[in-house]
């Protein structure tokens, strides 16, 4: 199952790449295929670009795992809200990883 990671990513600290590869990590070890942003998006992205670019590779997984502090970032908002319209499998870290 290829899971995609959403989160927080503009503003934060190294592009809060720690946070979605720790999260990659802990996925894969349970059997999933992690999919993180930073792995396919420059780091010098415009925003749009970058949203597009998520868009497509998030539209192509099985579920989304958002990452705490998602509700605050406007992309993993639009993510999230992708994903439960196309009926996907949405739910934060702990769910995925409990």
């Amino acid at each position: 199952m290829r899971v995609y990671v959403a989160g927080p990513v503009t503003g934060v600290r190294g592009l809060n790449r720690f946070a979605f590869e720790d999260a990659a990590d802990q996925l894969a070890e349970l059997g999933f295929r992690p999919v993180v942003p930073h792995w396919f998006v420059p780091p010098d992205a415009e925003w749009r670009a970058a949203m597009r670019s998520c868009i497509e590779t998030l539209v192509k997984c099985d579920g989304v795992c958002l990452l705490p502090g998602w509700r605050a970032s406007r992309g993993a908002q639009t993510e999230y809200l992708l994903a439960m319209r196309l009926g996907m499998d949405v739910r934060e870290l702990h769910r995925w990883l409990g």
